[in-house]
């Protein structure tokens, strides 16, 4: 028997005052909206529901990144990146070490410095790249520049340029000049960007240059880099030309021969898998009461976990001088989520590989000491990872001219829904047409919408 059309197949959105219906081609009610702007629906306009709701608490996993309290403002320099007073300037308000990115092993903030023993040699004023600085973790030390994530705003052209002045001359006029902030707009920043790490928000960098976003700059086309943020109005410090906006990659990622971890992502859309498989994760899912889960997510998960565990070296890094830590597939199932949705709350340029960033999840979960520690505990006895390996491997392609081995190349500023715009010199390759992006599917609305350091214990 032939399989019915979905009913959503030529629906429509009827709008009727502050009501949303999906109606289908023959006028059939397929839903309602949930709520109404401004209140109304299912929630009063104090945002409590009504009637008669279930609820449930969710584990809040993966918000343990670092230690905050190594960024107290006030402590010694030797411990935060707080704007510390230099002696030798003029200016007092002169920080000594700035956030650039993070971590490719554990994604903990990395702070710049200058380097007194190669600057005066070997630096460049106009580089956009990092040669030069001392990058440095609290945990880890010093890293090389490879080892480094940069945040995205940082790439933007003049971005760099401008901390390196800043932290070799302490002339915070000379360092911003041209830029979005004045002098004093910038050591706020600055402040801002020292305090962020300390409580938890999404951490801030002191950017001269704001990227454009991702509203002004559709990732899918490759723009006019000559023209106006906005082509029909006068160009100046509110409507710059793209090429000053746009974030530019090729000093720290090199894709052609990529030295940091590459997501590989299959055409989900186009992948059609057991049953078997789909029946197995609905029983893990209800083996983690306390975990939230989105199905397309744990197929992503699933494919991803094997593709690593099959691959001779598992895709570590080029740039690694640290060996790779093994997950097994019920932890990375649990943790794959807060692994992509943690990118995006970092602005991270790059991806870290899934095996460190799970791994140091999962263990700073079960080590936080707070009453309910036992629950962090993920069940590996509740899935079968070899069993969904034979699942996954019997995979057919729903097109047979894209075959099931078929591999998309993402970075985190190609995710879908992301607020990163693409960097100006990306290559064509990767910028995804519509078609590619819908055949990936959606994975950027996996995850919590925020990192807070906070404690790992179940939330309401």
């Amino acid at each position: 028997m032939p399989r019915q059309p979905p009913p959503w197949r030529g629906a429509r959105i009827a709008i009727d005052e502050k009501n949303a219906a999906l109606t289908s081609g023959q006028g059939d009610i397929i839903a309602n909206t949930v709520g109404k702007l401004d209140g109304g629906g299912y929630f009063y306009s104090n945002q409590q529901p009504k009637g008669e709701w279930a609820f449930t608490k969710i584990f809040n996993r993966g918000t343990l990144l670092w230690d905050k309290d190594f960024f107290c403002p006030g402590d010694s320099v030797e411990q935060s990146m707080h704007v510390h007073y230099s002696e030798e300037s003029y200016d007092y308000g002169a920080p000594r070490r700035l956030l650039v990115g993070y971590s490719a092993y554990t994604l903990e903030p990395v702070l710049a410095s200058i380097d007194p023993e190669v600057f005066y040699i070997s630096e460049d004023m106009n580089g956009e790249h990092l040669a030069g600085l001392r990058l440095e973790t609290i945990s880890e030390g010093f890293l090389e520049d490879s080892e480094v994530i940069l945040h995205h705003s940082i790439t933007v052209p003049g971005n760099l340029r401008a901390l390196k002045l800043l932290l070799l001359e302490k002339d915070w006029s000379k360092a911003f000049h041209g830029g979005d902030l004045t002098v004093e707009g910038a050591k706020i920043l600055a402040d801002q960007s020292s305090r962020s790490l300390y409580d938890g928000r999404a951490p801030v960098t002191l950017a001269r240059i704001k990227p454009a976003t991702t509203t002004q700059v559709p990732n899918h086309k490759k723009p006019h880099i000559k023209r106006s943020i906005i082509p029909d109005q006068p160009y100046g410090p509110e409507n710059r030309q793209l090429h000053e906006v746009l974030p530019r990659a090729k000093n720290h990622v090199l894709f052609d021969n990529p030295l940091g971890f590459v997501y590989k992502a299959p055409y989900m859309s186009n992948m059609r898998y057991p049953e078997r498989l789909y029946h197995e994760l609905a029983i893990f899912a209800k083996a983690h009461p306390s975990d939230k889960f989105n199905a397309t997510a744990m197929l992503f998960a699933v494919q991803l976990w094997i593709d690593i565990e099959e691959h001779p070296n598992k895709m570590i890094e080029e740039s690694s001088n640290e060996p790779l830590p093994s997950v097994s597939l019920a932890v990375f199932i649990v943790y794959f989520e807060h692994w992509l949705k943690i990118h995006e709350h970092l602005q991270c340029l790059n991806f870290i590989h899934p095996f460190r960033l799970i791994h140091l999840l999962y263990w700073n979960d079960i080590l936080v000491p707070c009453h309910n520690r036992g629950a962090s505990y993920v069940k590996e006895d509740a899935i079968d990872s070899q069993r969904l390996h034979w699942y996954v491997l019997d995979a057919e392609a729903r097109d047979a001219e894209v075959s099931v081995r078929e591999r998309a190349d993402l970075y985190p500023f190609m995710m879908s829904g992301t607020k990163m715009v693409y960097p100006q010199d990306t290559p064509k390759k990767l910028r995804l047409s519509e078609t590619q992006q819908a055949m990936v599917g959606e994975y950027l609305t996996c995850g919590f919408l925020v990192y807070r350091h906070t404690p790992a214990k179940p939330a309401k």
